[in-house]
């Protein structure tokens, strides 16, 4: 049986440990003065009936207040702006996950998916055209990513994301220093954004992914059996499609 303890206001809950970073990282970023952890461990069988639940609700705004400096922008934003179709409102949020209208004709340029989490995740579905970073958000990396953003000298927007998003805003805040303290002549021309929801909103919203091997699929990695529940039940896949 796995045990709780409290420490600094946070619900941990101990769980696998893994090289490739950020396997315990979500299980402690829910404060408990939100809810967090605890209440979603309450969920039992009453899963999230829709994106805009309660519980989902919740946990967008409980792990956005541990990054209020990164932005996130809403599924449907980064859905028009990676097709040109507007699959509800385009909104941009701040980080206390209260959302405001994002202009139409605001043009993102090029836009650059960041998914930050580990293989096994990742292979089992991840949003089209999504680089792989490393969850832990190591300088070294985001510095690669930030190689990566210099060969391209237009406008870009930059949108980093995880199953639920603590991993993406983590990245999110540590490229967006990093651009501030090392290279301030690329702030102008990028905007760093966490995809509100992560991957799990944007599975529950049926928009497009893709496995390992480049194949559409409905299938999401359920990270954990706790915050799993945010993912609809007959999306949960912890191994790729054969």
């Amino acid at each position: 049986m796995r045990r709780s303890e409290r420490r600094n206001n946070l619900q941990i809950c101990p769980r696998r440990d893994s090289n490739t970073g950020g396997s315990d990282l979500l299980s402690r970023t829910l404060p408990l003065d939100h809810g967090g952890a605890l209440i979603v461990s309450k969920m039992s069988g009453a899963e999230a009936k829709d994106d805009n639940s309660f519980f989902m609700k919740l946990t967008i705004k409980s792990l956005s207040s541990r990054f209020p400096n990164v932005k996130n922008a809403s599924t449907h934003l980064v859905h028009q702006w990676m097709y040109g179709q507007d699959q509800g409102e385009g909104k941009e949020s701040g980080g206390d996950g209260a959302s405001a209208p994002a202009a139409k004709e605001d043009d993102p340029g090029r836009v650059v998916i960041l998914d930050a989490r580990p293989p096994e995740e990742y292979d089992v579905s991840h949003v089209v055209g999504a680089i792989r970073v490393h969850p832990s958000a190591e300088l070294s990396d985001v510095e690669k990513t930030i190689s990566l953003l210099k060969e391209h000298e237009g406008k870009q927007s930059v949108v980093s994301y995880c199953s639920l998003g603590y991993r993406g805003l983590k990245y999110a805040d540590t490229l967006n220093q990093q651009l501030k303290k090392e290279h301030p002549e690329l702030e102008n021309n990028i905007r760093v954004y966490n995809l509100e929801g992560g991957l799990f909103k944007w599975a529950n919203e049926d928009k497009p992914m893709v496995d390992h091997k480049d194949r559409p699929t409905i299938y999401a990695h359920p990270y954990n059996t706790l915050f799993g529940k945010l993912l609809y039940h007959h999306m949960r896949r912890e191994q790729p499609e054969p």
